[in-house]
């Protein structure tokens, strides 16, 4: 299970407790997950679909049968991708910082048999930089499962990354908008829901985002799941926008709402003080100034 010791609460309740009350457990999604994740999805986008369409479904709603077993394999597909390419860049990323640890000692003991020290260690090359953070960006996306604790069953899915959440045309339209912490793909199966599980795997992409270092967290919704809306403005997301829902969505006027919300600075669970300026003088002794934190206690 996913811990959280920090002042992490949707209302009066972390997600530590949640989890505690709803019996569920939450994980980063692996590979061998992917199968059943994009059973969740499909199941969650065909009931989805239905709302959409509304009570006149007819042979719209066959379509949307139809459509969520392309979603399923679409799914699997992109998810199966993403985690093996993310571990690829992390072992990318290992290697070139092995490789650059190596040809500082190489340097090193060079220097030292011309009898010189070396004041610094090799500096990354301008590539190097370049190609680390190629990596970063395709390691900064994450899934995540909901268990539930008895059965070990897989009963939730979502997923966090970097989308231009604000554009006004969803991808793959072009857009100049800048990239936002966002996340997607939120889905609990309909006979698991109503216990929690959508409100952990929340709070886990948010948890993530905080360590990140991201101010903000983003998603998107369908103007007519009431569920979903209820959920985020309790977790006080507010609605900031709107666009088509989906590329169908430009021809059937279907729309989608854009939430945001503010996510705090993370702390760490251990710290029990806060540095708030720097000050320092100069010491009599020796005439050496010195440094000091100036404190805040909690």
């Amino acid at each position: 299970m996913m811990s959280q010791t920090s002042a992490d609460y949707v209302g009066t309740l972390s997600l530590h407790e949640i989890c505690n009350r709803s019996h569920i457990a939450i994980r980063r999604a692996r590979a061998g997950d992917a199968k059943t994740i994009a059973q969740i999805c499909s199941k969650a986008f065909e009931i989805s679909t239905l709302q959409k369409l509304g009570p006149e479904a007819g042979f719209a709603a066959k379509l949307g049968t139809v459509l969520a077993t392309a979603v399923e394999a679409d799914v699997e597909r992109q998810v199966t991708s993403a985690v093996e390419g993310k571990r690829k860049a992390a072992q990318e990323a290992r290697l070139l910082l092995l490789d650059r640890q190596a040809r500082g000692m190489r340097a090193q003991i060079a220097a030292m048999k011309e009898g010189r020290i070396l004041s610094r260690n090799v500096a990354f090359s301008p590539s190097d930089r370049t190609q680390l953070q190629r990596l970063r960006k395709k390691r900064m996306c994450t899934g995540f499962v909901a268990e539930d604790s008895a059965s070990g069953e897989l009963i939730g899915c979502a997923f966090a990354s970097f989308l231009a959440a604000e554009a006004m045309m969803p991808p793959p339209w072009p857009t100049s908008k800048p990239a936002r912490y966002y996340m997607s793909n939120l889905a609990v199966l309909p006979e698991h829901r109503r216990r929690g599980a959508a409100l952990a795997l929340l709070k886990a992409c948010e948890l993530l985002g905080r360590r990140w270092g991201e101010d903000s967290m983003w998603l998107h919704t369908n103007k007519r799941n009431a569920g979903a809306i209820a959920l985020y403005k309790g977790a006080d997301y507010e609605v900031c926008g709107e666009r088509p829902d989906g590329l169908t969505g430009i021809f059937t006027g279907g729309r989608d709402l854009l939430f945001r919300k503010e996510l705090p600075h993370w702390k760490s669970p251990c710290a029990r003080e806060q540095v708030v300026s720097i000050s320092g003088e100069r010491r009599k002794s020796d005439n050496t100034y010195v440094w000091e934190p100036v404190i805040t206690k909690d």
